[in-house]
């Protein structure tokens, strides 16, 4: 009959509720347990469906319609597009990793990533700062949790440069150019080791470290050398510096020895 009808869901929902009250009253302890949890697909659904979005903040009426015109704009520059599009994924995936594989980074750590910011673009008085968060619509607290994420992405990347190359060289093969590197570095080494230049001396090299940067700069149609130079080196791959001098050393003696073959 209508007037007799029981909610049994509801009933046992406020009695459980009740228990877990007199239990937490009581002191009840966290619960232990022994068995191991397992990160699969299905957590990072969940995590995934659960987090916050990002929304973009509506200064001056503008809202979330600018976000999509920005991105409009960088789709129209497919080159810049597919390479922010790639950062945005390495960051993505360097956030999910780096709760199994990389610590929170540490204050001296982000303090590292704001120094390197800052270097790599001249920001070094108050004003240029304020300046650049301005014309990149961040106030300080957020710059503040992207240098975080940067921090972040350094530490996952010192975590998989051991295991990156035979990554590397397959995406080279899908970018259609592993055929033309790889020619390019056999030629390379035949006509070096010809001339005995191999594995030359940077001590002994024919121009300075200076005048071998800006040499090197100058073909790729770049501009002032960069402020830090074994911060670049490793940024393009390198172990340091001097692994870095010693590949343009070798770039520079093959240019010149293409140079004598062909005339």
């Amino acid at each position: 009959m209508p007037e007799g009808q029981v909610d049994r869901k509801r009933a046992d929902a406020l009695a459980m509720l009740r228990a877990i009250e007199a239990r937490l009253a009581a002191g009840l302890a966290p619960k232990q347990v022994r068995y191991h949890f397992e990160a699969t697909i299905f957590w990072d659904s969940l995590r995934q469906a659960a987090a916050p979005v990002d929304e973009p903040r509506d200064e001056g009426g503008e809202g979330s319609w600018m976000q999509s015109a920005l991105l409009d704009e960088a789709r129209l520059h497919p080159v810049a597009y597919a390479l922010a599009r790639k950062g945005a994924l390495t960051r993505l995936l360097s956030q999910a990793l780096s709760d199994e594989h990389a610590p929170r980074p540490l204050g001296e750590e982000v303090d590292a990533a704001i120094l390197s910011f800052r270097r790599a673009r001249g920001l070094w008085d108050a004003g240029a700062m304020e300046g650049w968060l301005r014309e990149n619509g961040l106030r300080a607290e957020e710059f503040a949790r992207l240098m975080e994420s940067e921090a972040q992405v350094a530490a996952v990347q010192r975590w998989a440069a051991p295991h990156i190359s035979a990554h590397l060289v397959d995406q080279l093969r899908l970018d259609d150019l592993y055929a033309g590197l790889w020619a390019r570095a056999r030629d390379k080494q035949r006509l070096l080791e010809e001339a005995g230049l191999a594995d030359p001396d940077l001590s002994a090299a024919p121009l300075s470290r200076e005048a071998l940067l800006s040499w090197y700069l100058e073909r790729r149609g770049e501009g002032a050398a960069p402020r830090d130079l074994a911060e670049a080196a490793r940024g393009a791959g390198f172990r340091d510096e001097p692994m870095f001098l010693r590949a343009l050393l070798r770039e520079y003696h093959y240019v010149r020895l293409r140079e004598l073959r062909e005339r």
